[in-house]
């Protein structure tokens, strides 16, 4: 299931959205970056393209909405 997480196409769940929840949701999804830390070096910041946040409240709702037909 963590790895269905990682795989959510942001352009075709912003197709499943409507309303001003779509431009919330559009905010929420796009423009995301990270970095990762190991052993106190920090790695410079890159894009995340697919993918729902993860522990986030919003993300398993944000992950079923794509199984919805529509």
């Amino acid at each position: 299931m963590s790895k269905a997480l990682d795989k959510v196409s942001h352009s075709i769940l912003i197709e499943k959205l409507d309303g001003n929840f779509l431009m919330g949701f559009n905010s929420y999804l796009l423009n995301r970056r990270q970095r990762v830390t190991v052993l106190g070096v920090t790695s410079t910041q890159l894009p995340v393209t697919p993918g729902v946040p993860r522990g986030s409240i919003l993300g398993p709702m944000l992950f079923s909405s794509m199984l919805m037909p529509g």
